[in-house]
């Protein structure tokens, strides 16, 4: 029997999720919001990542589309090595993952990035909570 794949069980945990979920929007705004102010950045958002889409669920100042999974930043978020909490991304333009990135060479014009998984019972990450400006930060 050919044993599942790591994203294959966090896809399926994500469906159970979303299936399962009554969490109100609402919430889930206030929840972006919070982070956006806790950091002092002008902006986040809660994502989900399916197998090819970072799907928006609360958002905070964004109102982005839903991305391709190749062009999220998220999808890095959330594989993220056990241990490291918070991808921080100092200066996209100078990041080899992202500075050819729409979002960084148009319009927001996207330079510091800080996304953190988020887990459900099973500690597979579905999701990340980011935070974003339009400026470079210092180190």
């Amino acid at each position: 029997m050919k044993e599942a794949s790591p994203d294959h069980d966090r896809l399926l945990a994500l469906a159970r999720y979303v299936l399962s979920n009554t969490s109100s929007s609402q919430a889930l705004e206030s929840i972006t919001q919070l982070a956006a102010r806790f950091l002092g950045m002008p902006a986040a958002q809660l994502n989900l990542i399916s197998e090819h889409w970072q799907h928006t669920r609360a958002q905070f100042n964004w109102s982005g589309p839903d991305l391709p999974r190749d062009l999220s930043f998220c999808t890095h978020t959330i594989e993220l090595p056990p241990g490291e909490l918070v991808l921080e991304i100092l200066d996209t333009t100078r990041d080899p993952r992202f500075s050819q990135h729409p979002l960084v060479v148009s319009q927001p014009g996207l330079r510091y990035y800080a996304g953190a998984p988020c887990t459900h019972l099973t500690a597979m990450p579905s999701a990340a909570c980011a935070s974003w400006t339009p400026a470079p930060m210092l180190p």
